[in-house]
């Protein structure tokens, strides 16, 4: 497409956090508010919430879309978080168990439909074993890099990105070529095979390069087919919600965990009860969703090869003591923390507000002086009393409003554009399901000698999620054709601005205009 001319390649802002259901909350309904990360904790339920349980999605996407026109209205999402209003739903989280029988009915027929076509679902599970056992090879080849971090890597793990990188990219295409030639007027279909594989081996390796190359034989395949034999002509939008940075685990680092870390300095304060740690789990979300899906069909609609796919499915998603992803409570426990990559919230229990710096400061004496000098947090944010917020490290505070400054450093010195990156974190943490603290990883910049890289509260070689290196500048690929300001490059809202203004223009074209077809790689 960049080669014909046809589209154009962007940089844009995907803001903080920087992960997938933030970025399709702006995107889809131009509101991210109040969308703190993959998984938080509700202070007026007491309970932990997270976007991989469907009730947890449903109720957020209802509050993002209040006062807001979806952007897929009157189309189809495929294999997403959020169903962003779309007619039709295949693999969205937040319609998985809905009561509206009826439409959900017709959604698990077109569902139906893969597991129904031999060659396809033959094609998809060859590829898924092949993809498996690829993945052996490339862990035993990436333990002689000395800059890689050394990650566990077991065949649950190896069968967790087959099913994201190969099975998932087979049936993705399939529903994407059936709408195209129905001529569903806009479609969103999200691909996690690159992010799966980038997470555990790193963005630039010759597996995840490979990945790459796999979605673009795919994607010419379905351009082809959208030139020749869709009914209506399509635009094809490409976009990445959030860029990837080369990271080493805090674990691997100092020997323990944040949480680890956090229960030892709150030892005498917080001795009646543990620190509870949620890590954020992305292998394990997209294949609890195909496997929610199956058992929304009836099994004597499923051929033996399905239903053979179905059994194994629900044995992978089976967690093992210690990995569940479980909302609810939180346990009793005084301190929670929920962690997506280089970014951690922590929360103290027991209180329908959030707490303020100035109480956390009162409460546990000497607590954020700490997290602040430890070496693998960069920085310590906070809202204050007075309405403002504040970025804190081991030798700067920094007034994330104001811009001003004390000390002999700018918590935000390693971060390019620190002007809006101060802007987005004073945005984050004035959301009221923000932690009382947020921390982010302190910047590595030559990590054995092979470039920068982020400190993650998870155990992944590449991360997204906080603010650090190329992680908040994913690329968008836009139609030439397209009326594309840099305004419209500087945050989900602006791009769910910037589509919705091309969509309206098809709109008023009317059928002979075409529509706008959109994936995500």
């Amino acid at each position: 497409m960049l080669a014909r001319g046809t589209h154009r390649l962007n940089v844009w802002h995907c803001g903080i956090p920087s992960n997938t259901p933030a970025v399709q909350a702006g995107f889809f309904y131009g509101d991210r508010d109040n969308v703190p990360g993959y998984r938080w904790y509700d202070r007026r339920e007491q309970r932990l919430r997270v976007v991989s349980q469907p009730d947890d999605l449903r109720r957020l996407e209802r509050m993002v879309a209040v006062g807001n026109r979806p952007l897929l209205e009157g189309g189809s999402c495929i294999n997403t978080f959020m169903s962003g209003g779309a007619a039709k739903r295949l693999m969205a989280v937040s319609a998985l168990g809905e009561r509206s029988a009826p439409r959900r009915l017709g959604e698990n027929a077109d569902f139906n439909l893969f597991f129904l076509s031999p060659t396809d679902l033959t094609k998809a599970v060859l590829a898924a074993a092949w993809d498996f056992l690829a993945g052996f090879a490339f862990a035993m080849a990436g333990r002689f890099d000395r800059v890689r971090p050394r990650l566990r890597y077991t065949p649950r793990r190896a069968a967790q990105r087959a099913v994201a990188n190969a099975f998932l990219r087979e049936v993705s295409f399939f529903w994407l070529k059936q709408d195209m030639v129905r001529g569903v007027p806009v479609i969103y279909s999200n691909f996690v095979g690159y992010d799966e594989v980038a997470h555990h081996s790193g963005p630039d390796t010759v597996e995840a390069q490979l990945t790459l190359s796999a979605f673009d034989r795919k994607l010419r395949i379905l351009g082809r087919r959208a030139r020749r034999r869709a009914p209506i002509r399509y635009d094809i939008m490409l976009l990445s919600d959030h860029g990837q940075t080369p990271s080493v685990p805090f674990r691997l680092l100092y020997g323990q965990t944040l949480e680890e870390m956090l229960a030892g300095l709150l030892a005498g304060d917080a001795a009646d009860g543990p620190v509870v740690r949620r890590a954020f789990s992305p292998d394990t979300s997209y294949t609890l969703s195909l496997l929610a899906g199956l058992e929304e069909v009836d099994e004597r609609q499923l051929g033996w090869l399905a239903r053979r796919s179905r059994s194994a499915l629900s044995r992978l998603a089976h967690a093992r003591p210690g990995e569940a992803d479980e909302a609810g409570g939180a346990g009793g426990a005084p301190v929670v923390v929920c962690v997506s990559g280089s970014l951690a919230h922590i929360y103290f229990t027991g209180n329908r507000d959030p707490q303020f710096l100035e109480d956390v400061i009162a409460l546990y004496p000497g607590l954020v002086e700490s997290l602040a000098r430890h070496p693998g947090i960069g920085f310590v944010a906070a809202r204050r009393r007075f309405g403002d917020a504040m970025a804190i490290c081991d030798d700067g505070i920094r007034n994330l409003l104001t811009g001003q400054r004390s000390g002999s450093r700018d918590p935000l010195a390693p971060y390019a554009r620190r002007e809006l990156w101060a802007g987005e974190l004073a945005r984050l943490v004035g959301y009221p399901d923000t932690g009382d603290l947020v921390v982010n990883g302190a910047w590595l910049p030559d990590w054995r000698g092979g470039g920068g890289r982020i400190v993650v509260m998870e155990d992944q070689a590449s991360s997204h999620g906080g603010l650090g290196g190329r992680q908040t500048e994913p690329f968008v690929v836009l139609p030439t054709a397209w009326h594309v300001g840099r305004e419209d490059l500087t945050s989900p809202e602006a791009l769910h601005r910037l589509v919705s203004r091309e969509l309206e223009r098809y709109r008023q074209a009317g059928p002979g205009g075409g529509a706008a077809g959109r994936g995500r790689r």
